[in-house]
């Protein structure tokens, strides 16, 4: 049964097949893939990988190269890409291409179908509006900028030595890739500004501002000041640090007609710490007829407040007194009756010889009053030959003339007018203890009579050395010993030399003010010790009457307005016709030098009338407030009074 079956079953086979025609395998066809697609485009060069993007219209691929990357690395840049199944592209992947430009793909299907692809490249952008270092060139020296990013702003320090450079100081400035800025790098700025502002525009647009500025100072100071007043040379002040103050160092003003009318002028120049402001501002006027305060402000806002000192003086013409009637009738001997000095005790001008005493608010005869001098020699009748001066304390002196009476020479005080002067000194000039016993024409007190002075007068006569005697006072006492001193300058007369001691405690420092001998060389006035004299210099020596024949009559020093000065009186003519009176005012400084003010004479112009064979005369002077007395003595019979002021 079983093998029937089969049979049956290979025969169903059989006529099946024989049914339908047989198909060969090779007569088959297989549809190809038309894809032709290319993706994941990238592109590397120099280091970096630039991702390809694919364009909405699927037919461009566009990849960014980051603003700044060197782009010459494209032109031989290896692209990567992936293709669909099957497909080709011409040219192939990792084929080194030029991708400055763009490259063209072609890819095709397994069909044969093609797609074109074009590859561009895109160059990246930024908006990086950086200062990235500022460094600013000024006076020869560069100084590097503190960038704070966070804030935008840089801070410069420079120096002062560059501050009049800073107008005109040259930037240099690095900025982000792309960017610009404005002002540009290398044109000058003014950096005496307290900012600069400068615009940096990114390569895309985009724009940030960035403030330079330069550290704030903290100077606060005067370091210049000059003052011209109208028909003066410039005046300098002088700079004190320390006290903040400028001084003005004038010369004293002799002619109240020369002062100016109106001292309310600006500076001619302030100079201050470096960007620093002053107020008033220096170009504003001031009234410098008295102190003036400037306000200095820093640059960082602190404040100083600065003094300018005005220490000016003038002198004016209080009164003139001409030919005092003061000779008594019948006089045996008018020298003997003779004006040949003053001082000052109370309310009165007091003069010797003649005692009269004159009132000091006006120069008028003081009506029945006259200068006690019980105890003193008297010659012709009731006129004693003394001479009288005062001393560094306003305290009248006076001494007996050697030459009237050789027994003793005396020195005596007043304590008032109407009161009988103390003596104080007594010192022998008999025969053989000095050659030619001759003191008093010439009588200097220096220092405090009641204190500590020092008592000095020449020893003329026969002695060709200049001699003059000196005496030391402490506690009022006077040592009666007395010292010699031989100071070797010749002089038309040794009587009229005046050697004044610098303070009371200094036996080492002297004024010598010499008369001209005919035909010798001298100078005028002298400073130093004895024996090493040195010249006064200064426009004193080309005054009309310090020739030939010149004389001086006594010399007082004082200090005013905290400046030290010497007082000189002088007389011009020969020694028998004296016409001309003056005094001068020389300034002495702190290393001892001398300043002679180019107006500095001060005439009393006397007529013969006036003239005085003994060439005798003083200036002697009293500090009231803020004013200065000056009370000169011409040496016949005429007094001037001249006022000193502050101004």
């Amino acid at each position: 049964m079983k093998t029937i079956q089969w049979i049956r079953t290979m025969m169903a086979g059989i006529l099946v097949t024989g049914m339908f025609p047989l198909v060969s395998c090779d007569d088959k066809e297989i549809a190809k893939s038309g894809e032709k697609e290319l993706s994941n485009f990238r592109v590397a060069a120099g280091g970096k990988i630039f991702t390809g993007v694919l364009q909405n219209d699927g037919k461009t691929i566009k990849f960014t190269v980051d603003f700044g990357f060197d782009q010459e690395q494209l032109k031989t840049a290896t692209p990567s890409f992936d293709l669909s199944k099957k497909a080709v592209a011409e040219p192939a992947s990792g084929v080194p291409q030029d991708f400055t430009k763009d490259v063209i793909y072609t890819v095709t299907a397994e069909d044969g179908t093609t797609a074109v692809y074009t590859v561009q490249k895109i160059d990246g952008t930024t908006s990086d509006a950086a200062i990235l270092s500022f460094s600013l060139y000024a006076g020869g020296a560069e100084f590097e900028g503190v960038i704070d990013e966070e804030n935008s702003v840089i801070t410069v320090s420079t120096t002062a030595e560059v501050w009049n450079f800073l107008n005109e100081a040259m930037p240099t400035i690095l900025l982000s890739p792309g960017a610009t800025c404005d002002p540009a790098s290398g044109v000058a700025q003014d950096f005496t500004q307290s900012s600069v502002v400068y615009t940096v525009t990114a390569y895309d647009g985009t724009t940030r501002e960035w403030t330079v500025r330069r550290s704030s100072r903290t100077g606060a100071a005067i370091d210049f000041f000059y003052l011209k007043p109208e028909g003066y040379d410039r005046i300098v002040g002088t700079i004190n640090s320390e006290n903040h103050t400028v001084t003005i160092d004038a010369y004293p003003v002799f002619n109240a007609d020369f002062l100016p009318a109106d001292l309310t002028i600006a500076p001619e120049v302030i100079q201050i710490s470096p960007g620093a402001t002053v107020s008033p501002d220096w170009d504003v006027p001031c009234d410098f007829s008295q102190n003036v305060t400037y306000t200095v402000t820093a640059e960082n806002g602190d404040q100083q407040q600065w003094t300018i000192i005005v220490p000016q003086l003038y002198v004016k013409e209080k009164w003139n007194v001409d030919a005092l009637n003061v000779f008594p009738a019948g006089a045996a001997d008018g020298q003997a009756e003779a004006i040949t000095s003053l001082g000052l005790i109370g309310n009165y001008v007091a003069f010797a010889r003649s005692t009269v005493l004159l009132n000091k608010s006006d120069g008028t005869l003081a009506s029945g009053a006259e200068l006690d001098t019980a105890g003193f020699f008297h010659a012709h009748g009731n006129h004693p030959p003394f001479f009288i001066t005062n001393d560094g304390e306003g305290n009248l002196v006076g001494c007996t003339l050697g030459a009237w009476k050789a027994a003793l020479w005396s020195v005596f005080k007043w304590t008032a007018y109407n009161a009988a002067p103390v003596k104080i000194l007594e010192f022998p000039t008999v025969a053989g203890e000095r050659a030619a016993p001759s003191l008093g024409r010439k009588f200097t007190v220096v220092g405090d009579i009641n204190g500590t002075a020092k008592i000095i007068s020449s020893d003329y006569a026969t002695r060709t050395d200049g001699g003059h005697y000196l005496w030391s006072v402490t506690g009022g006492v006077v040592d009666a010993t007395g010292e010699y001193l031989a100071t070797g300058v010749e002089a038309f007369s040794y009587a009229y030399q005046v050697l004044t001691p610098l303070s009371p405690d200094n036996n080492n420092a002297f004024y010598l003010g010499n008369h001209f001998q005919s035909g010798k060389d001298d100078v005028r006035l002298k400073y130093g010790s004895v024996g090493n004299w040195t010249d006064v210099k200064g426009p004193l020596a080309t005054y009309t009457g310090w020739g030939m024949s010149g004389m001086f009559l006594h010399q007082k020093q004082f200090s005013f307005n905290g400046k030290n000065y010497l007082a000189v009186a002088t007389a011009d003519g020969t020694n028998s016709n004296l016409r001309g009176y003056y005094f001068t005012l020389a300034e002495r400084h702190a290393d001892n030098t001398h300043t002679f003010p180019a107006n500095c004479k001060i005439p009393y112009d006397a007529d013969d009338t006036h003239k005085n064979g003994n060439a005798t005369g003083s200036l002697t002077l009293e500090k009231v407030g803020n004013d200065v007395f000056i009370y000169l003595l011409a040496t016949g019979q005429a007094v001037v009074c001249y006022q000193m002021s502050a101004f």
